[in-house]
């Protein structure tokens, strides 16, 4: 990269002379100033001259064949990353599944997980597959002692909507469950 920026650095100096000799050479004093200069250091100007233009082309090839080759890696390095982040759908939805499952299974401590196998085994099961919960379910769960704090985290974790009707409202209060699990499941079918 440095003999690059060497090359371009020297390829106006190359130009100039260049245009200059021609300049020189089409005038009338070129003559004189061509016979004022030895022939010698005349052959070795145009060696330089022609050193220095192969020299800065050279370069400039280089200088393109980097950048297609930088380019070629980039292009390879875009495809590689596509394909490394292209995951079907279907498998990070398992993925998300399996971790809700999981996460809602932690939700239930040891007494409240005791508590539903002796009073709703049916509820318990549904929670650890990560099941929607019936109106029946939520009523058992308020009668167990099982705080509103994990009802209502279940309930936004399943992403249930319900649809109550004002008979199923009636029978969620009177079966002692509490207003705002209530409010929440009316708001989650709008």
């Amino acid at each position: 990269m440095k003999k690059t920026l060497l090359y371009l650095t020297l390829l106006p100096f190359v130009f100039f002379s260049c245009s200059n000799k021609s300049d020189t050479t089409n005038s009338d004093s070129s003559t004189s100033i061509n016979n004022e200069q030895p022939k010698e250091e005349s052959i070795a100007n145009e060696a330089i001259i022609e050193t220095t233009t192969v020299k800065a082309n050279e370069a400039i090839a280089e200088t393109t064949e980097v950048k297609a080759n930088e380019q070629q890696v980039n292009t390879e390095v875009v495809a590689e990353t596509k394909k490394t982040f292209q995951k079907p759908v279907a498998a990070i939805e398992k993925n998300i599944q399996e971790y809700s499952k999981s996460e809602l299974k932690v939700m239930l401590d040891v007494q409240d997980r005791k508590i539903l196998e002796l009073t709703s085994l049916r509820t318990l099961e549904r929670m650890d597959k990560g099941e929607p919960l019936t109106i029946g379910d939520l009523i058992k769960l308020s009668q167990s002692g099982i705080s509103d704090e994990i009802a209502m985290n279940y309930l936004k974790q399943t992403r249930t909507t319900y649809n109550l009707t004002q008979s199923q409202v009636l029978r969620l209060q009177e079966g002692g469950v509490s207003q705002r699990i209530i409010n929440y499941m009316i708001r989650s079918g709008k």
